[in-house]
């Protein structure tokens, strides 16, 4: 489908949230790594309630049927809400910031978010591992309604590269492979096109120019744009919604996702479940995996 631009008008504290956390990434640059007090102060914001038709069309391009989610704002449209209050929880932090990767996510849903309700965001940074290859700045968000409390909590994971410096003694252990499992069953599969990357930012407002600016991309060590994690995330949530769980929007509490390598633009990917509440995507069986994911059914 073709994003109407209509929604740009609704991303102004997205975008305000961007330049903002440019301008945290700018005077962390020359920063070290060194004290810094965790758990962060806790940052509380308010959002005016996303429209339905924005929902509708964002349901759409993943995938998702609106019909399901009447009523309800997909748990997996936290995007559209989170990002400037987790861009702030990073001002201060002794790192550079601008090159951090979005790691994954692990989230809890407790009830439903209402449609229509205005959201009441918590944001904190939990705790930074920092040790010889990465930094991981580990952030809670915590999404309410009026009528919903605590509907839904968002454990984001942030990862920051570390370079090998020369001369340093010893082999780099390499990670376990994450490849598709063999025994992987096929779902679907995703032709996208070069302007993936644009249309989800103008969903949710993540207009991180490594999406869909190609020389961003490159500048960026990815040989061009490079799709959303949560782009890839949300599809696959709502391709295990309609095969696996029958469209049963509420069968699960939480999901766990990790995003192991990125989705090229423009590109082809597969959708793959394996033992029950796994899922992955990557180009087949056997190969590298760029999403890894797990779920938890609910037992009422």
């Amino acid at each position: 489908m073709s994003v109407s631009a209509r929604h740009l008008l609704r991303q102004g504290p997205n975008v305000v949230g961007l330049l903002k956390g440019g301008v945290t990434a700018f005077r962390s640059r020359g920063l070290k790594g060194g004290a810094f007090a965790t758990p962060g102060p806790l940052i509380t914001g308010h959002v005016k309630a996303p429209a339905q038709d924005l929902i509708r069309d964002y349901l759409v391009w993943v995938g998702g049927d609106p019909k399901a989610w009447a009523g309800q704002v997909p748990h997996h449209f936290f995007p559209y809400w989170n990002f400037p209050w987790m861009s702030k929880t990073l001002e201060g932090v002794p790192y550079d910031v601008s090159k951090i990767l979005n790691g994954g996510v692990t989230l809890t849903m407790n009830r439903p978010i209402p449609v229509g309700e205005d959201l009441i965001v918590t944001a904190q940074l939990i705790r930074i591992d920092d040790d010889e290859r990465r930094v991981v700045f580990h952030q809670r968000v915590t999404t309410s309604t009026a009528s919903a409390p605590d509907a839904q909590v968002a454990e984001m994971r942030l990862v920051l590269p570390k370079k090998r410096k020369k001369g340093s003694v010893g082999e780099k252990v390499p990670d376990a492979p994450k490849i598709v499992p063999n025994d992987a069953r096929e779902l679907a599969r995703w032709k996208l096109p070069a302007n993936a990357g644009l249309d989800f930012a103008v969903l949710t407002g993540d207009f991180n120019p490594i999406h869909w600016i190609p020389a961003a991309g490159r500048a960026a060590g990815f040989g061009g744009c490079i799709l959303h994690g949560f782009a890839t995330m949300a599809r696959a949530l709502e391709g295990v919604n309609a095969s696996v769980l029958s469209g049963r929007i509420d069968s699960m509490s939480q999901y766990d996702v990790r995003f192991a390598r990125p989705v090229k633009l423009p590109g082809k990917v597969g959708l793959f479940v394996a033992e029950p509440g796994t899922f992955f995507v990557g180009d087949s069986v056997g190969a590298p995996a760029n999403l890894i994911g797990s779920y938890t059914l609910r037992k009422d």
